[in-house]
């Protein structure tokens, strides 16, 4: 037995000097490899050969890379057809401009109104400019339409009215609120864009309407910007709160608050001088519409362009007719010696024959 223990012990040196061997064979070995590769490798004759005589060597048979070939633009010859079209969308979208300011606001109105017909009709044409004619849109815009609507997501304004890229100027605030900021675009739309037709749209389920016509007590739970807006929109309400106490049906009384807010809206822009000349003269229209999301119907309302103001310059209360059925000026005259609640008759088509009768009672 001690015999042995010498022996392995001569058996474990013998196997350590075997693989320190082994491991400074394989390095070595890995050295040489290394230095190897970082010799250049010696190129055959012909790849040092001129360029123009090198043989080529085409993927595709010689007709096919011909044929290739002449199909291949230059790409200059892009970049120069690139530029003439820009150029001409350029020159086709000045004579749209052009066009756009020959319209008579009537005749924007009548445009507005297709397209609302081929909106909730589902033929709306969804206008959409390719990149080249949205590059074209970068040397000015000339808007048709300036509309003031509510921020309510569920309204797109430019959809509602099948209109396309650069056709509205475009104005969005919670209960279509006609402020200091709101005003200022609308008078550079009209005084540096064009612009002839003023639309102020509210919409069937207005919250910010709904919600200003809560009491004083909740309001004042609301953040400071929001509570001033709803008081602006109260404010407007307050003439009107008999008028909507006597509509009984929730939706008919919601649309009739959002109708009275969108025209108190229009007064607060007819507040404006200028804007009183340019309806005077004919080159503004102005108008409120209310737009119904069950149906995706809009119906416009005029608005008297003349004794909008009262002697102290405050707004005066001016009475809406529908489009549809101010064909004349007797009609007008007509709708004008009714009283309040029988011109809520008439105005609510949303009221049952009930609420209808109470009404105009």
């Amino acid at each position: 037995m001690d015999d042995d223990v010498p022996s392995f012990n001569v058996l474990m040196t013998a196997a350590t000097i075997a693989l320190f061997i082994l491991n400074v064979l394989l390095a070595l070995r890995l050295r040489s490899l290394h230095s190897s590769s970082l010799h250049t490798v010696p190129l055959p004759p012909e790849a040092l050969a001129p360029v123009a005589h090198r043989p080529t060597r085409p993927s595709l048979p010689p007709v096919l890379l011909e044929k290739v070939q002449k199909h291949v633009p230059d790409p200059r010859d892009a970049l120069s057809h690139h530029a003439a079209n820009v150029k001409q969308l350029i020159t086709l979208r000045r004579s749209h401009d052009a066009a756009v300011r020959q319209q008579s606001p009537r005749e924007i109105l009548s445009d507005l109104q297709e397209g609302n017909l081929r909106f909730w009709s589902g033929c709306a044409q969804k206008p959409c400019l390719s990149a080249l004619e949205r590059q074209a849109l970068l040397e000015g815009q000339a808007p048709k339409v300036a509309i003031v609507g509510c921020a309510d997501s569920r309204v797109p304004v430019e959809m509602i009215f099948d209109q396309g890229i650069g056709d509205v100027f475009c104005i969005r605030v919670a209960g279509s609120l006609c402020s200091s900021t709101v005003a200022a675009s609308i008078e550079y739309a009209v005084h540096h864009l064009g612009v002839k037709l003023i639309v102020v749209l509210g919409h069937e389920g207005c919250g910010a309407v709904t919600a200003a016509q809560l009491p004083d007590d909740k309001l004042e739970n609301e953040p400071p910007s929001l509570r001033d807006l709803l008081r602006s929109i109260k404010a407007d309400l307050e003439p009107s709160a008999r008028t909507l106490a006597a509509v009984r049906d929730p939706r008919a009384r919601n649309r009739e608050a959002v109708t009275i807010n969108t025209l108190a809206q229009v007064r607060r822009f007819l507040a404006n001088e200028q804007m009183r000349q340019k309806l005077a003269a004919g080159e503004l229209l102005m108008v409120s519409a209310f737009y119904n999301m069950t149906t995706g119907v809009v119906d416009f309302m005029d608005t008297e362009s003349t004794d909008t103001c009262s002697a102290e310059g405050r707004p005066a209360a001016s009475d809406a007719t529908s489009l549809s059925s101010a064909s004349s000026s007797e009609a007008g005259d007509a709708d004008n010696q009714l009283t309040p609640r029988q011109r809520l008759a008439r105005q609510v088509p949303l009221m049952d024959s009930s609420t209808r009768a109470a009404a105009a009672a």
